[in-house]
């Protein structure tokens, strides 16, 4: 069970000569706070973050992205390479599972700086914040806990153009062979990344370009369908010259 609170914009504030101020001292310039209900300290943690495409401000530079647990009232960082074994979403610009190794001094029922949940239930706590360029973050569509990347394996009998259409959310709701290690199995989001096999045509036409330009692109022409080539999901590319 995931509780969110969202990754947004925060004004800093100006610490009193004292030391002592009302309101807390924010230095991050958003900050996303995740609680987790029935997680085991030490154990790993696989989150999916879907994140709306291409919606990151590409004129900022790339936030650097940094990882906190809680524990006994203070932020305690997880480091990359080590606590944080694996991110796949680029520094929060793209969807993908980050896979996280748990902590063991994780903890939960001594915290204060953090609500329980409407009925008093005390949560897990993990904070991923970025101190400046907020706005090359994506816009967050969902996080979701125990997350698993599935490829599709076809077989002597498939269809080959099956891959063609991307499933659905939902289509898939169990697993092939019973696995009694895994309650339940959803799918949120459609499938992504099938493409179907090559033409006989398209074949031809590829080793003939290729001929033309050996990977050297001389012209627009060769810019242009070398791109089309590297990129499938691209539908038309145009090159406009400096003249």
């Amino acid at each position: 069970i995931i509780h969110l609170y969202p990754f947004s914009k925060t004004s800093k504030t100006k610490t009193a000569s004292s030391g002592i101020t009302l309101l807390p001292t924010l230095n991050d310039e958003g900050t996303l706070f995740i609680g987790l209900d029935q997680l085991q300290p030490g154990s790993s943690l696989e989150l999916l973050f879907q994140f709306a495409e291409a919606t990151a401000d590409s004129e900022v530079p790339r936030p650097t992205i940094q990882w906190h647990y809680l524990a006994k009232n203070d932020w305690h960082e997880l480091r990359q390479g080590f606590e944080i074994i694996s991110d796949a979403t680029e520094r929060m610009t793209r969807s993908g599972i980050v896979k996280i190794a748990v902590p063991a001094n994780i903890t939960n029922n001594d915290n204060t700086l953090m609500p329980p949940t409407e009925d008093g239930h005390h949560l897990y706590w993990l904070k991923v914040s970025a101190n400046r360029s907020v706005a090359g973050v994506a816009e967050l569509i969902g996080v979701h806990a125990q997350a698993g990347l599935a490829t599709y394996a076809p077989r002597a009998e498939s269809d080959p153009k099956r891959v063609g259409i991307p499933l659905q959310p939902g289509d898939i709701s169990k697993t092939l062979e019973p696995e009694f290690s895994i309650k339940t199995v959803q799918q949120p989001y459609a499938s992504f990344g099938g493409q179907v096999a090559e033409a006989d045509t398209s074949l031809h036409l590829r080793v003939s370009e290729h001929l033309r330009h050996k990977g050297r692109s001389v012209d627009s022409f060769d810019i242009e369908h070398l791109v089309l080539e590297a990129f499938p999901q691209v539908f038309k590319c145009k090159c406009i010259t400096h003249t």
